[in-house]
């Protein structure tokens, strides 16, 4: 009797380590699905087949259009420490090819709409681990994109994002 009580505690635990190592194996295979797509997004990797449309424009034959219409959010924040929020915004606004008399009201705008107002004029390298976050939001607004891809979102205010 004892035998199979353990027999059974055995099977018990095997069980749930197999369930467990399903289920992070399955994690694991949809994390690297999404992990991959933002890649093919954004153009860090080629497609090897099939095509992705954005606006029915495709990704693959017009990669410089499509890209236009992208605005990314990375995990790790795109910013540089000595700069203030205003010089990233105008250093990425320049980068996306916007006008100047465009890309002033922008950075405006966008500085009060993630509620960075107060802090805008102070080096990024300072600033909150929050606060870098809305700055890289900022960041992958302001070419004004019709899709937004954001990395680990759940480190953002999810207020910043409907404006």
């Amino acid at each position: 009797m004892n035998v199979c009580a353990c027999m059974n505690v055995c099977y018990t635990i095997l069980y749930n380590v197999y369930i467990y190592l399903f289920v992070y194996f399955l994690y694991l295979l949809i994390y690297l699905s999404l992990f991959l797509s933002i890649y093919i997004l954004t153009g860090d990797i080629q497609c090897t087949s099939g095509d992705i449309y954005i606006y029915d424009q495709s990704l693959t034959s017009n990669l410089s259009t499509t890209m236009t219409m992208i605005g990314y959010c990375p995990q790790v924040d795109p910013l540089l420490d000595l700069m203030n929020a205003y010089e990233t915004l105008w250093f990425f606004g320049r980068i996306r090819n916007i006008p100047t008399e465009i890309l002033e009201n922008r950075i405006q705008t966008l500085i009060k709409q993630v509620g960075l107002k107060p802090f805008a004029h102070k080096v990024c390298g300072s600033y909150s681990g929050g606060n870098k976050r809305k700055l890289s939001l900022a960041v992958a607004l302001i070419g004004d994109p019709s899709v937004l891809l954001l990395d680990e979102v759940i480190m953002c205010d999810m207020s910043m994002i409907v404006m």
